[in-house]
């Protein structure tokens, strides 16, 4: 089974795109924090696709905290200059505003408290 929850924040202005076959897009990163000592931060590559995508375009901004269930994909691509690179994403199949007392916890890991949220119009089934 394939699934990831994170919560997290936007770190990018989020930016709608259309893949080739018309279908809208957001690829963007979030940042989610460790709660350890060290305060350490991890970053995902997440991708949003269709209603999701113009649920996150509409009702965020670059900052805000986010929630997004989805699984996670390798994808490899080449550079122009022949590197290739490997990825790991996240392909959000819903994204959802975070609940102001999952918010206010800054020292606790999240509990799986359902949000509301949008569903993605992914182009595949997970």
């Amino acid at each position: 089974m394939n699934i990831v929850s994170i919560v997290g924040r936007l770190v990018y202005e989020p930016e709608m795109k259309q893949s080739k076959n018309g279908t809208n897009y957001i690829s963007t990163r979030v940042a989610v924090d460790r709660h350890d000592q060290n305060k350490t931060t991890d970053f995902f590559s997440v991708r949003v696709y269709g209603k999701g995508a113009e649920f996150v375009n509409k009702y965020f901004k670059k900052g805000d905290p986010i929630e997004v269930t989805g699984k996670l994909q390798t994808e490899s691509y080449t550079k122009q200059d022949g590197t290739k690179v490997d990825g790991v994403y996240i392909f959000a199949n819903e994204v959802g505003f975070v609940p102001k007392s999952v918010q206010q916890r800054s020292d606790e890991p999240a509990p799986a408290e359902p949000a509301t949220n949008a569903k993605s119009d992914m182009p595949f089934e997970i």
